[in-house]
């Protein structure tokens, strides 16, 4: 059995330097040891490029996979660090590029497990995880989609996602190019793709 008391997983928090909720999100690890906050402030504009320098410091450091994640991350009643590190480590035998644990969007989803799906695409994911052998695509591709969702959806060919959802939107506004407060992050986006999911889930399990 694994010991999981002794792991930290790197985790990138992507922040606007303005962002008026850092506590919160800061608040949000709190006492979850399993992770390995490092803050970085960053533009609306130089997302990707702060992407990239987190993945260039975890190949650095030999890094297996990290987190990126946003400072409109919250996490959900269903997360469990247990849970959470056993999904990490299957599909990582699985060859996954990455593994949502909450996302707004997809087309479509084909079931592993009454648990983990794998999806086409995703729009908007708060917390991402990324595995290494993602990590040279991502440094060699420097692509200009709205969202860094949007440039990992496009690079990854192998993208699961777990249900019950363990990560939610916790704001609704954001920021355009011009720093323009905007509201194309809906946080009901979040939910109707969750029961979307949690309905592919019941029916999984009432045939398998």
């Amino acid at each position: 059995m694994i010991d999981f008391e002794n792991i930290a997983i790197p985790v990138y928090g992507l922040t606007l330097s303005d962002a008026s909720n850092i506590s919160d999100f800061i608040n949000q690890f709190h006492g979850k040891t399993e992770f390995d906050l490092t803050i970085i402030a960053t533009s609306i504009t130089d997302f990707w490029n702060a992407v990239q320098d987190c993945v260039r410091k975890s190949m650095k450091d030999g890094d297996e996979l990290i987190i990126i994640c946003s400072e409109r991350h919250s996490f959900t009643k269903d997360y469990h660090r247990d849970i959470f590190f056993k999904d990490t480590i299957r599909t990582q035998g699985m060859g996954c590029d990455i593994l949502l644990i909450g996302t707004n969007g997809f087309n479509h989803a084909v079931p592993i497990s009454d648990t983990l799906f794998w999806i086409d695409k995703f729009e908007n994911a708060e917390f991402i995880v990324i595995y290494r052998k993602l990590f040279n695509k991502i440094l060699e591709n420097h692509i200009t989609h709205p969202t860094i969702s949007n440039c990992l959806s496009h690079l990854a060919s192998n993208i699961i996602c777990t249900t019950p959802f363990m990560s939610l939107y916790s704001r609704k506004t954001s920021l355009d190019q011009d720093g323009e407060m905007i509201d194309n992050f809906s946080h009901e986006s979040y939910h109707i793709a969750s029961e979307k999911l949690s309905l592919y889930s019941k029916i999984y399990t009432k045939y398998h």
